[in-house]
């Protein structure tokens, strides 16, 4: 039986017990829907958020988890890539695989035709 959690409708975060560091008005916030104040009922939870906070099951939380940020996924592997292919210690695959990820990412950006696996269909 799925339980309801509060979620701040501007940084998308779950509302926790309040916690001696990182509160808010005497709410404490994480990205970790397992860590958040779960309630029985949904009437349960809305007399507790504000009006800036929404109110939804634990099942819809981790159902939106799953779905990917295709733009931060794409920065932290650029981000990664471009350190191991100048890191001095990288292994010599690590590194080419890093040189190919960029490369990847100028051809793409340059209007480089995609490759074929990723052809939508």
């Amino acid at each position: 039986m799925s339980k309801y959690v509060i979620r701040n409708k501007t940084n998308r975060k779950f509302v926790t017990k309040p916690t001696s560091t990182g509160t808010v008005n005497g709410l404490s916030f994480t990205d970790d829907v397992n860590q958040a104040d779960t309630f029985a009922t949904a009437k349960e939870a809305w007399y507790y958020a504000c009006s800036d906070e929404e109110v939804i099951t634990t099942d819809e939380a981790l159902t939106e988890e799953k779905a990917m940020d295709q733009d931060m996924n794409l920065r932290e592997q650029l981000t990664l890539a471009n350190f191991l292919a100048n890191a001095d210690s990288t292994n010599e695959g690590v590194k080419r695989l890093a040189e190919l990820i960029l490369c990847m990412d100028r051809w793409l950006a340059e209007g480089g035709p995609l490759p074929a696996r990723w052809e939508r269909k």
